[in-house]
């Protein structure tokens, strides 16, 4: 499969895979997580400047820096949170089964739920820690300083005021009103 930033041995340093993974089911997730995940994240058109200088063998230094440094942790981080939700699951024509192994003991549901998490958070914080190094350095990316950023809102919030406050302050001004009338009745 052309047209993939990283392999199943960028898996190896990062995360719990083994080395005997079948590339042809991992290859289509990290092609999932690079076109859904990292292109938007970083911009198509700095990811696609990227992929073009990566598929030509002609990374400017910049660009090398941006992929081995920050885009391949974060592309390693969201292929192996696909592959978790997808392992050990294949299709058939008589639906999806589950492969268990002979001598193997398949995590539960909740430790899969937990182990997911931990990667999902590791996918997050490698996807931030990618933008804010091109927020960083918009000099050396023109690109991604030209396309990818939210229309910001022009507003703002000048007061906010709970039910309660307006309580407490109407109870206020009641009581710091000159109120004579009911001391009357007991003189």
């Amino acid at each position: 499969m052309d047209n993939l930033l990283i392999n199943k041995d960028d898996f190896i340093n990062w995360t719990e895979l083994s080395p005997n993974i079948n590339k042809d089911k991992l290859n289509p997730l990290i092609l999932d997580a690079q076109i859904r995940l990292v292109a938007p994240a970083i911009c198509d058109s700095v990811y696609q400047e990227v992929l073009d200088q990566f598929d030509n063998e002609t990374l400017t230094p910049e660009n090398q820096t941006l992929l081995e440094d920050y885009i391949k942790p974060f592309l390693v981080m969201a292929s192996y949170v696909n592959y978790l939700i997808t392992a050990g699951k294949y299709s058939t024509k008589t639906g999806i089964v589950k492969i268990v192994g002979d001598d193997k003991e398949q995590v539960t549901r909740e430790e899969l739920k937990d182990i997911t998490s931990d990667y999902k958070s590791k996918r997050d914080f490698y996807k931030n820690r990618c933008i804010s190094f091109l927020e960083c350095n918009t000099d050396d990316y023109p690109l991604f300083n030209n396309c990818c950023k939210p229309k910001k809102m022009n507003f703002s919030i000048t007061k906010i005021e709970s039910k309660q406050r307006r309580y407490y302050k109407q109870l206020d001004k009641y009581f710091s009103e000159d109120r004579h009338d009911y001391h009357d009745d007991y003189l």
